[in-house]
């Protein structure tokens, strides 16, 4: 025996003991337990809405794993009906949830249904065929929006990781909207580990989008997932660049008050909240500001923009917030502000 099943040995005396759990270490060879370390607690800030963690969940058929998200429905579609005319409308369709009958949206007649069931299997298709070591890693359905979506995490640290610099994680998420028209779509969001900040960016194929105006399959699905991944290395291409590129805090605070659309003048302290909270973040209140790859460049200032959204505009509910950064406005604001700095500074 060596010393290493030694320490092994001894370690497993020393933990509680329950029915059913394995209480091995992750690397030992008879270990049953799954690599939880592959989610992390700044991976759990970021998904909301009724979410579970799928990567260990490979016992559970996927209507199980939609059922856990409240999403093991089929959707319906029924013509409008006036009940003060006793009238149908045929091109307009309401979609409705095949086990308690709520509704989704409603749409025009031209508008092709994805159930559920299917999106989950075109997603794991992709992740079995991907030469990537991906997986489906996280299910969610947020149900005040009616958005669907899954992830896989496309960084895999290691369990011994420690948390130092500006280390970046990447996810590769595919949603689906129900309440609307361009539903499908499919995005990477980067998240910065040392302050959870992070953007997200759309992934287009061919400058298309996947609309529900056809019946869609897998070979239609599949080239925008395939994109998501070549989108990882252009963010750190775009970071490394943000880190090794100078700016002035006058030439910052005139992107912050551009991107408002603040006309104070320059020597003019400005009136706006917005400006003044977007300024102090910039200046002072940087989650990770104390690191070197934040110290006067152009990151330090994307950063603060990105804490803005992730952190401290007002959102109705957090998972909401969540919403609007996959595809919604913040997301939006994110990628303005990350042009406007660019074109400050020259990047192009």
């Amino acid at each position: 025996m060596t010393t290493s099943d030694l320490n092994r040995l001894k370690k497993s005396y020393d933990m509680p003991v329950a029915n059913g759990i394995c209480t091995h270490d992750i690397d030992h060879p008879d270990s049953c337990a799954p690599n939880y370390s592959r989610i992390t607690k700044e991976d759990r800030r970021f998904f909301k809405g009724n979410r579970i963690e799928a990567h260990d969940k490979t016992h559970c058929s996927d209507h199980q794993l939609l059922k856990m998200v409240d999403a093991d429905f089929s959707v319906i579609s029924e013509d409008f009906n006036s009940r003060i005319f006793n009238r149908n409308y045929p091109n307009s369709i309401h979609w409705l949830r095949s086990d308690n009958g709520d509704e989704l949206g409603r749409f025009s007649d031209k508008r092709q249904i994805m159930h559920p069931i299917d999106a989950i299997h075109y997603f794991k298709e992709f992740c079995n065929k991907s030469q990537k070591q991906i997986n489906l890693d996280i299910l969610g359905f947020e149900p005040g929006t009616r958005k669907l979506y899954f992830a896989s995490k496309l960084t895999d640290r290691s369990p011994e990781l420690v948390h130092v610099g500006d280390a970046t994680d990447h996810w590769m998420i595919f949603t689906i909207d129900y309440m609307q028209p361009k539903s499908m779509k499919t995005f990477v969001w980067h998240n910065e580990l040392v302050c959870t900040n992070g953007m997200t960016k759309k992934v287009t194929e061919d400058a298309h989008h996947l609309s529900h105006r056809k019946i869609r399959n897998f070979d239609d699905i599949a080239p925008y997932l395939e994109n998501a991944l070549f989108e990882c290395s252009a963010y750190e291409d775009l970071k490394d660049k943000l880190i090794n590129t100078k700016i002035d805090p006058i030439t910052a605070r005139n992107v912050i008050k551009q991107f408002f659309r603040d006309e104070t003048e320059e020597h003019e302290k400005s009136k706006s909240l917005n400006v003044a909270r977007l300024e102090r973040i910039y200046e002072h209140d940087l989650i990770g500001g104390h690191l070197d790859t934040r110290q006067g460049n152009a990151f330090r200032l994307q950063q603060a923009f990105t804490q803005w959204t992730s952190h401290s505009r007002k959102a109705k509910t957090e998972d909401y917030r969540f919403s609007q950064k996959l595809g919604g406005d913040l997301a939006r604001l994110d990628n303005r502000a990350t042009d406007l700095i660019k074109e400050a500074v020259g990047i192009a």
